[in-house]
């Protein structure tokens, strides 16, 4: 609420909803940006999360995301407790990669702080112009 209140930009529209039923706008969004989002939700809700995330991408769209709690042996074990859930590079490409979106760059995070810097993952993803949407 505070940063739709403090929006100054007519260029940016700042939506407050539910991930899972925001009405998607006719042609999708030219950008996304999920900071720990993934993370925070269980990882059975993960199919549907990458399902709708390439849903509301239009084709050519990017996805930037921060991926944290990076953990490669826990990712995907169903005894992994949170939130946050670890997660791993292979997780998002596991629910991205069916609906053509792809990673185009990864790095480490200028801005983040030493306990969690090797840790975390800035990622670029990009829906390819065909899709299953």
């Amino acid at each position: 609420e505070v940063a739709k209140q403090n929006n100054e930009s007519e260029k940016v529209s700042l939506i407050l909803g539910n991930f899972f039923e925001h009405d998607l706008p006719l042609q999708g969004y030219d950008f996304i940006f999920d900071y720990t989002f993934f993370c925070a939700i269980t990882p059975d809700k993960r199919e549907a999360w990458g399902r709708r995330m390439a849903s509301l991408l239009k084709p050519g769209g990017k996805l930037l995301t921060l991926v944290f709690p990076i953990d490669e042996k826990m990712a995907f074990s169903p005894d992994a407790t949170g939130p946050p859930y670890p997660v791993s590079l292979a997780a998002y490409e596991k629910v991205l990669g069916p609906h053509n979106v792809v990673k185009i760059s990864e790095s480490a995070s200028e801005a983040s702080v030493q306990p969690r810097r090797e840790r975390e993952r800035v990622v670029w993803w990009l829906k390819g112009e065909k899709s299953n949407f």
